[in-house]
């Protein structure tokens, strides 16, 4: 499940996905675990998992900041210690660099987005940067992708063996190649995530 970050005050979980029972007041900044949407009178919900391991549902339009993978689009961008332009220089990024999205702050002049990179070090950019975002895959997630791709191929592989079977009197038969080559695209795909994945 993705991690995410509330990027608004208060925002309530619910035991049920309904404002019946409302089980806990989460503050700004708290992290969660992002689930399943499920549709609930009309309203759309998101399960969330904490790291205490307690569950519940969130509503749809709660505002989260989700942990993302960048790469800057402009020349260059400057890394402070604080959501402030005049704060200190972490680091300096320039084109192309790669680096986590990890949270949404208010600061200095607006928005400002907290970042790390490889090397470990931690600091603010403007809000305004201009970056290319890819989500970041969980392990769960690959494996999600591993079951999925295996599935579709290991269907594909059984109903073209079925039909060749049947046709071995002189018949035709399917050949499903859809289904397997994308399944085993999908499950190489998940696999390579999984072991990346940190």
């Amino acid at each position: 499940m993705p991690t995410a970050r509330l990027i608004q005050s208060p925002a309530t979980l619910y035991a049920q996905p309904n404002f019946n029972m409302p089980l806990i007041e989460l503050p700004v900044g708290r992290e969660i675990q992002l689930g399943n949407v499920k549709n609930s009178d009309g309203l759309k919900w998101v399960t969330v998992a904490l790291p205490d391991g307690r569950k519940g549902f969130l509503p749809g339009d709660t505002r989260v900041f989700t942990r993302k993978s960048a790469t800057l689009l402009q020349d260059e961008v400057v890394v402070r210690a604080l959501p402030s332009a005049s704060a200190g220089e972490v680091a300096r990024y320039t084109k192309n660099a790669k680096f986590d999205l990890t949270d949404q702050v208010a600061g200095e002049g607006g928005d400002w987005v907290q970042v790390c990179d490889a090397a470990g070090r931690q600091g603010y950019i403007d809000g305004q940067t201009r970056v290319r975002t890819t989500p970041i895959v969980t392990k769960d997630v690959a494996a999600s992708q591993m079951r999925t791709g295996a599935l579709w191929c290991i269907g594909g592989i059984a109903i073209t063996a079925i039909t060749y079977s049947a046709a071995s009197d002189g018949g035709g038969y399917l050949i499903m190649w859809g289904p397997m080559l994308w399944g085993g695209w999908t499950f190489l795909k998940g696999l390579f995530n999984y072991f990346s994945e940190a």
